[in-house]
Protein backbone atom coordinates (compact mmCIF):
# COMPACT_ATOMS: atom_id res chain seq x y z
CA UNK A 1 0.00 0.00 0.00
CA UNK A 2 1.16 3.55 -0.75
CA UNK A 3 0.01 5.83 2.07
CA UNK A 4 -1.12 9.37 1.20
CA UNK A 5 -2.93 10.39 4.41
CA UNK A 6 -0.19 12.01 6.52
CA UNK A 7 -2.45 15.05 7.00
CA UNK A 8 -4.68 12.76 9.07
CA UNK A 9 -2.02 10.82 10.94
CA UNK A 10 1.57 9.72 10.44
CA UNK A 11 3.24 6.36 10.96
CA UNK A 12 5.23 6.17 14.19
CA UNK A 13 8.92 6.31 13.37
CA UNK A 14 11.04 3.26 14.18
CA UNK A 15 13.21 5.24 16.61
CA UNK A 16 10.22 6.69 18.46
CA UNK A 17 8.51 3.30 18.63
CA UNK A 18 11.64 1.60 19.96
CA UNK A 19 12.07 4.25 22.66
CA UNK A 20 8.38 4.18 23.48
CA UNK A 21 8.38 0.40 24.01
CA UNK A 22 11.59 0.57 26.02
CA UNK A 23 10.26 3.29 28.32
CA UNK A 24 6.89 1.53 28.65
CA UNK A 25 8.75 -1.46 30.09
CA UNK A 26 11.24 0.39 32.26
CA UNK A 27 9.65 3.75 33.15
CA UNK A 28 6.06 2.72 33.83
CA UNK A 29 5.78 4.56 37.16
CA UNK A 30 3.19 7.14 38.12
CA UNK A 31 4.90 10.53 37.92
CA UNK A 32 2.67 11.72 40.78
CA UNK A 33 4.04 9.05 43.16
CA UNK A 34 6.70 10.01 45.70
CA UNK A 35 8.74 6.79 45.53
CA UNK A 36 11.96 6.57 43.54
CA UNK A 37 10.37 5.36 40.31
CA UNK A 38 7.72 8.06 40.42
CA UNK A 39 10.33 10.76 41.01
CA UNK A 40 12.34 9.42 38.06
CA UNK A 41 9.25 9.54 35.84
CA UNK A 42 8.49 13.09 36.96
CA UNK A 43 12.07 14.12 36.22
CA UNK A 44 11.83 12.62 32.73
CA UNK A 45 8.58 14.47 32.02
CA UNK A 46 10.17 17.71 33.18
CA UNK A 47 13.10 17.05 30.84
CA UNK A 48 10.63 16.68 27.97
CA UNK A 49 8.95 19.95 28.95
CA UNK A 50 12.34 21.65 28.92
CA UNK A 51 13.10 20.21 25.47
CA UNK A 52 9.78 21.50 24.09
CA UNK A 53 10.36 24.97 25.56
CA UNK A 54 13.85 25.08 24.07
CA UNK A 55 12.57 23.84 20.71
CA UNK A 56 10.08 26.70 20.55
CA UNK A 57 12.44 29.16 22.25
CA UNK A 58 9.85 30.01 24.90
CA UNK A 59 9.35 29.89 28.64
CA UNK A 60 5.65 29.01 28.40
CA UNK A 61 4.19 26.25 30.56
CA UNK A 62 3.91 22.86 28.83
CA UNK A 63 0.77 20.80 29.50
CA UNK A 64 0.50 17.17 28.34
CA UNK A 65 -2.95 16.21 27.06
CA UNK A 66 -4.58 13.23 25.36
CA UNK A 67 -4.80 14.83 21.89
CA UNK A 68 -4.56 18.02 19.88
CA UNK A 69 -8.33 18.45 20.24
CA UNK A 70 -8.03 18.14 24.01
CA UNK A 71 -5.24 20.73 23.94
CA UNK A 72 -7.46 23.14 21.99
CA UNK A 73 -10.29 22.65 24.46
CA UNK A 74 -8.09 23.33 27.49
CA UNK A 75 -6.62 26.46 25.90
CA UNK A 76 -10.03 27.88 24.99
CA UNK A 77 -11.50 27.15 28.41
CA UNK A 78 -8.67 29.13 29.97
CA UNK A 79 -9.08 32.02 27.52
CA UNK A 80 -12.85 32.26 27.88
CA UNK A 81 -13.50 31.57 31.56
CA UNK A 82 -13.20 35.25 32.58
CA UNK A 83 -15.27 37.36 30.22
CA UNK A 84 -13.71 40.75 29.50
CA UNK A 85 -15.06 41.44 26.00
CA UNK A 86 -17.94 40.43 23.77
CA UNK A 87 -16.35 39.07 20.61
CA UNK A 88 -14.28 36.04 19.62
CA UNK A 89 -12.46 36.26 16.29
CA UNK A 90 -11.91 32.86 14.71
CA UNK A 91 -10.59 31.91 11.30
CA UNK A 92 -13.05 30.18 8.93
CA UNK A 93 -10.65 27.24 8.51
CA UNK A 94 -10.79 25.72 11.97
CA UNK A 95 -10.82 22.07 12.97
CA UNK A 96 -14.11 20.78 14.38
CA UNK A 97 -12.52 20.61 17.84
CA UNK A 98 -12.49 24.42 17.90
CA UNK A 99 -16.17 24.59 16.96
CA UNK A 100 -17.00 22.00 19.62
CA UNK A 101 -15.06 23.90 22.28
CA UNK A 102 -16.70 27.21 21.34
CA UNK A 103 -20.26 25.85 21.22
CA UNK A 104 -20.93 26.11 24.99
CA UNK A 105 -19.94 29.79 24.82
CA UNK A 106 -22.11 30.71 21.82
CA UNK A 107 -24.72 32.43 24.00
CA UNK A 108 -22.10 34.44 25.90
CA UNK A 109 -19.94 35.68 23.03
CA UNK A 110 -20.32 36.86 19.46
CA UNK A 111 -18.27 34.34 17.48
CA UNK A 112 -17.09 36.17 14.36
CA UNK A 113 -15.15 34.72 11.43
CA UNK A 114 -12.05 36.56 10.28
CA UNK A 115 -12.54 38.27 6.91
CA UNK A 116 -10.99 36.72 3.81
CA UNK A 117 -9.91 38.05 0.43
CA UNK A 118 -11.40 36.88 -2.86
CA UNK A 119 -8.55 34.36 -2.99
CA UNK A 120 -9.67 32.85 0.32
CA UNK A 121 -6.75 34.17 2.37
CA UNK A 122 -7.12 35.94 5.70
CA UNK A 123 -7.54 39.68 5.07
CA UNK A 124 -5.18 41.22 7.61
CA UNK A 125 -6.08 44.80 6.68
CA UNK A 126 -9.78 44.15 7.28
CA UNK A 127 -8.97 42.22 10.45
CA UNK A 128 -7.24 45.33 11.86
CA UNK A 129 -10.61 47.11 11.99
CA UNK A 130 -12.27 44.31 13.99
CA UNK A 131 -10.11 44.27 17.12
CA UNK A 132 -12.33 46.34 19.42
CA UNK A 133 -14.15 44.45 22.19
CA UNK A 134 -12.37 41.18 21.35
CA UNK A 135 -11.92 38.51 24.03
CA UNK A 136 -9.48 36.39 22.02
CA UNK A 137 -8.36 35.38 18.54
CA UNK A 138 -8.28 31.74 17.42
CA UNK A 139 -6.72 30.39 14.25
CA UNK A 140 -5.26 27.24 12.86
CA UNK A 141 -1.64 27.26 11.71
CA UNK A 142 -2.19 25.29 8.51
CA UNK A 143 -5.55 24.29 7.03
CA UNK A 144 -5.80 20.50 7.20
CA UNK A 145 -7.55 20.04 3.84
CA UNK A 146 -5.90 22.58 1.53
CA UNK A 147 -2.49 23.10 3.14
CA UNK A 148 -3.06 26.88 3.30
CA UNK A 149 -0.65 28.35 5.83
CA UNK A 150 -2.41 31.18 7.59
CA UNK A 151 -0.51 34.46 8.16
CA UNK A 152 0.03 33.56 11.80
CA UNK A 153 2.91 36.01 12.31
CA UNK A 154 0.75 38.94 11.21
CA UNK A 155 -2.20 37.73 13.28
CA UNK A 156 0.05 37.33 16.32
CA UNK A 157 1.53 40.79 15.86
CA UNK A 158 -1.94 42.30 15.55
CA UNK A 159 -3.11 40.48 18.68
CA UNK A 160 -0.06 41.71 20.57
CA UNK A 161 -0.60 45.32 19.53
CA UNK A 162 -4.15 45.19 20.89
CA UNK A 163 -3.29 43.05 23.93
CA UNK A 164 -5.73 40.34 22.80
CA UNK A 165 -4.95 36.69 23.66
CA UNK A 166 -4.25 34.51 20.62
CA UNK A 167 -4.62 30.73 20.54
CA UNK A 168 -2.85 29.03 17.65
CA UNK A 169 -3.88 25.49 16.70
CA UNK A 170 -0.59 24.08 15.40
CA UNK A 171 -1.70 20.47 15.00
CA UNK A 172 -1.28 20.70 11.21
CA UNK A 173 1.67 23.07 11.37
CA UNK A 174 4.27 21.51 13.63
CA UNK A 175 6.62 21.04 10.67
CA UNK A 176 6.96 24.83 10.64
CA UNK A 177 9.30 25.72 13.50
CA UNK A 178 7.77 28.88 14.91
CA UNK A 179 9.55 31.71 16.68
CA UNK A 180 6.44 33.64 17.67
CA UNK A 181 5.64 31.88 20.93
CA UNK A 182 5.99 35.14 22.83
CA UNK A 183 3.26 36.62 20.61
CA UNK A 184 0.69 33.82 20.76
CA UNK A 185 -0.85 33.02 24.13
CA UNK A 186 -1.11 29.28 23.57
CA UNK A 187 -0.12 26.75 20.93
CA UNK A 188 -1.46 23.21 20.54
CA UNK A 189 0.06 20.22 18.77
CA UNK A 190 -0.03 16.44 18.90
CA UNK A 191 2.55 13.68 18.52
CA UNK A 192 0.74 11.52 15.97
CA UNK A 193 1.02 14.23 13.31
CA UNK A 194 4.83 14.21 13.53
CA UNK A 195 5.61 10.45 13.58
CA UNK A 196 4.94 9.99 17.29
CA UNK A 197 2.39 7.79 19.08
CA UNK A 198 -1.29 8.65 19.39
CA UNK A 199 -2.67 9.90 22.69
CA UNK A 200 -0.07 12.60 23.38
CA UNK A 201 -1.03 16.25 22.89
Amino acid sequence: MIYFDNASTTKVSDTVLENYLNLSQKMYFNSESIHGGGLDAESMMNNVRTYIREYFDTDKHVIFTRSGSHSNDIALQLLLKNKKAQKILVSPYEHMSISASLHPYSSQYDIVHMPTTNAGKIDIQALRTMMDDTQCIISTHVHSETGYRLPVEEIAELAGLHNVPYHLDGVQGMYDRLRLMDLCTSYSFTAHKIHGPKGIG
